[in-house]
């Protein structure tokens, strides 16, 4: 009779759980098993907490070792989740006991990190790890070529040999000696049981076992397999862009100096190849140690507070010798059969995550923009390299209103992009399309494209971080348009044509600490082939034949603008925007006058109230915007269009009589019009 699976499960279930689970622990996540396991797979270890991959955690999951898996299941009323993991995809796996539970952790090539936190009894916790890590050996033990070690030389008796005197009961013994061939025998050192004994022999003596217990349960996942420690210490670490942090975990391998430190929220890890490192120091105080340094990437660090002081001391002549001028030689991988350099092929996602890992400021933990990151290999080319990151306060100029997003620099492209729950929002501007990039003192860069208008992100975090952003792209910019005109958006042409305009006695007009928000609302008011020609400013509003008008207060202080096309009056507000628009073709006349200091202006329009203009600075001013606006009059031009005047002489003459009248021209030019209508 054949045995049933069911059956067989329920007995390893039986022997493996522990005593105090009852009936009832797990009993949905237990009758899923024979619909998962194959019919030859067994049990072999079981653990029950809150499981979560790459830092996330849900809710309580069963964790099951068969003999050929890792599984991580849950059964909810909605739906089942179940997380499968070869032995063959497990890169690292260890396990660990805290005050309360246990954990254990480990990573797999297309899953990523993993983890289950709380388990109780957390001594299960061990087992469970022990139990896999064998099966992990085992597996490694079949699949991949051993290491070559010293044969021991033994002699002993291996052998016993019966001859034909056995048949009348005389037993012929004859020992043989095992004798030394000098064939290699395999001895297998799995990677956690290295570092064990690494940190055995590294740990300053005063540690004890519990010290920074989390981060060496995090030194599997992080080391490569040949990567081996050299030095420890314990302190708190500093970098240019943060304080000093909580007490830190300090390693220097053989290729690099790692700082992590392991909370209930995140990991925090900084790598620090030994490649990028200039510098590194120590100093020796009164009762601590502090070790400093300088990284081309990261910037200044330290670790200050490490006991025993002369730790301090030895940690920065284990790094030292590392620190070289000379360019490393790397051996490219070659096929022992055909001599062949071998190729390793890095997929897109490893290489941006190296490259995060390279570029980001060291203040930026793991859930820095993790969204955003997440976006990254869908948005990137296949070779496209990302060249620096920052992140800040971002917004079109023109808008107002900002949030918080990523800024990448790749080596074709500058893109900013920022992910919600509801929408992902993604602005880039290729390097032959960027007109303008700039950057401040207070960590702020501001950026213009044909096309896309000009857009600033303010708090940039450090600050220097700004500069070398746009360092970083401009010799890209230069490359992506040399032998091309340069680029020019319609925000830098009514910059350009605005402080060529501005009247010197304006002052600080032209730079921006007035009249910025007029200019700004210019940005979305003009057409894209639309030009200045003359500005004039003061307080403007309809013609209502009032005096002391500078004293009404429904009047409007902001600049007049004399297009190619139109005549426009613009305030930016405090609380709202006003803009009055007079198309040439709808303009009678226009007159100035000037006062006792100021000067005045009149527009009478067609089918629309007349607009004023008073408190302008002088005489001048107000005749020059005349002489601009009167230039499209008179020939009858505006751009795109031909206006034909039909009326007789006699007409225009009553229409000057009349404009006369209301005061909207002066004696001196009703005479000259008179003059040249009459002559005509």
């Amino acid at each position: 009779m054949p045995f049933n699976k069911e059956v067989r499960i329920n007995q390893e279930w039986d022997a493996l759980a522990p005593k105090d689970w009852g009936v009832k622990k797990h009993a949905d996540e237990r009758a899923m098993l024979s619909g998962l396991l194959e019919d030859s797979e067994s049990l072999a270890g079981l653990v029950s907490g809150n499981f979560g991959l790459n830092g996330g955690f849900a809710h309580t999951n069963l964790g099951v070792a068969t003999d050929r898996r890792l599984i991580f299941l849950r059964q909810t009323k909605r739906a089942n989740d179940v997380v499968s993991l070869p032995y063959e995809t497990i890169e690292s796996f260890s396990g660990n006991t805290g005050l309360m539970g246990g954990v254990v952790k480990g990573s797999a090539g297309p899953k990523g990190r993993f983890e289950m936190r709380d388990i109780y009894p957390k001594k299960q916790a061990e087992s469970f790890a022990d139990t896999v890590q064998a099966l992990i050996t085992q597996l490694r033990k079949r699949g991949l070529p051993t290491p070559e070690v010293a044969p021991p030389e033994i002699a002993m008796p291996v052998s016993v040999e019966l001859t034909e005197s056995d048949v009348t009961g005389t037993v012929s013994v004859e020992e043989h000696s095992l004798v030394p061939t000098g064939e290699p025998v395999g001895v297998m050192v799995s990677k956690e049981s290295r570092l064990e004994a690494d940190w055995n022999a590294l740990a300053p003596s005063d540690w004890g076992s519990k010290k920074h217990a989390n981060e060496r349960g995090m030194l599997s996942g992080l080391l490569e397999d040949d990567e081996h420690l050299e030095c420890l210490i314990s302190g708190d670490f500093a970098t240019d862009s943060a304080l000093l942090s909580h007490t830190n975990l300090g390693v220097a391998t053989d290729r690099r100096l790692i700082f992590l430190r392991q909370t209930k929220r995140s990991d925090e890890v900084v790598s620090l190849p030994y490649a990028t490192i200039d510098s590194i120091s120590c100093n020796i105080g009164l009762m601590s140690g502090v070790v400093k340094g300088s990284d081309r990437r990261k910037g200044r660090f330290e670790v200050r507070n490490i006991y025993p002081k002369k730790q301090a001391e030895l940690f920065a002549e284990t790094v030292q010798p590392h620190l070289t001028d000379e360019p490393v030689a790397v051996e490219e991988p070659v096929s022992a059969a055909t001599d062949v350099p071998v190729s390793v092929v890095v997929s897109k996602e490893s290489r941006i995550e190296q490259e995060w890992a390279s570029l980001a400021p060291m203040s930026w933990d793991s859930k820095k923009h993790a969204n955003e990151r997440e976006m990254l290999p869908g948005l990137l080319a296949d070779n496209e390299l990302i060249e620096c990151l920052i992140s800040g306060s971002f917004k079109n100029t023109d808008w107002g209103g900002s949030n918080t997003h990523l800024g990448v620099a790749t080596d074709r492209r500058v893109v900013f992009l920022r992910k919600t729950r509801r929408a992902s929002e993604v602005i880039e501007f290729p390097f032959d399309a960027i007109s303008h990039i700039s950057s401040n003192t207070d960590g702020d860069i501001e950026v213009s494209a044909q096309g896309k208008g000009r857009f600033a992100m303010q708090g940039i975090r450090p600050k220097e971080r700004a500069q070398a952003f746009v360092v970083a792209i401009q010799p890209r910019i230069a490359v992506a348009q040399e032998g091309k005109p340069s680029p020019e958006s319609k925000e830098d042409r009514i910059d350009r044509e605005w402080n060529d305009l501005v009247p010197e006695g304006w002052g600080n007009f032209k730079n921006k600490v007035m009249l910025s928000g007029e200019r700004s609302m210019l940005y979305r008011l003009l057409e894209e082939d639309e030009h200045l020609e003359c500005l004039v400013g003061g307080k403007f509003g309809p013609d209502l034949g009032r005096s002391h008008i500078a004293r009404d207060k429904s009047l409007h202080s902001g600049v007049g603008v004399a297009t190619d096309r139109r005549v426009l009056f613009v305030d930016s507000g405090i609380a709202s925007a006003e803009v009055a628009e007079m198309p040439y073709t709808s303009i009678e006349a226009i007159s100035y006058s000037s006062g006792i200091s100021l000067a005045g202006l009149k527009i009478s329009a067609r089918g629309s109230t007349s607009i004023q203009m008073e408190m302008i600075r002088s005489m001048g001013e107000a005749k020059v915007f005349a002489d601009a606006v009167r230039k499209h009059l008179n020939t009858g031009q505006t751009a795109g269009t031909t206006v034909v005047q039909t009326a007789s002489a006699m007409d225009e003459l009553e229409k000057a009589a009349a404009l006369y009248e209301r005061g909207l021209l002066t004696p001196e030019e009703f005479a000259a019009k008179k003059a040249q209508l009459l002559n005509s």
